[in-house]
């Protein structure tokens, strides 16, 4: 989509993006079975977003390193939790201790364990955790 296509952009890895065609992927990438495959998973995927979505022809293919970059530069918390859980990842750490970081505060309250945690965590930790195996 246009979306994760800008948002790609933004990062500067447009270039890892690819748009796969029958025409362009079967023979050079894949067999013709391995191409109905996808493209069937796709449009079942796409369907089960949107039931109205039509038969499609073409698809993109994001590496995982690139959608797990994405998700940890998502502004809502919820949905980039989702897409780590989709790619078998787990939410980084952080991301607990600050929600309940927050829940004390509202209550007026400090957890000591909580605070030492988020002051030991950098961004660049979140994207090791988010990428390892």
């Amino acid at each position: 989509s246009s979306v994760l296509r800008k948002a790609v952009e933004k990062l500067g890895l447009e270039a890892s993006l690819r748009t796969c065609e029958r025409k362009t992927c079967v023979p050079d990438m894949m067999t013709e079975p391995q191409w109905v495959e996808l493209l069937g998973y796709y449009n079942e995927c796409a369907r089960a977003a949107d039931p109205h979505c039509g038969a499609a022809r073409r698809f993109g293919l994001v590496p995982k390193s690139i959608a797990v970059t994405l998700a940890l530069k998502c502004p809502d918390r919820n949905i980039a939790k989702q897409v780590l859980q989709a790619l078998g990842r787990k939410a980084p750490d952080r991301w607990e201790n600050e929600a309940r970081q927050a829940e004390l505060r509202a209550q007026n309250a400090i957890c000591y364990n909580t605070e030492t945690a988020l002051e030991e965590e950098d961004e660049d930790d979140l994207a090791i955790e988010a990428l390892e195996d």
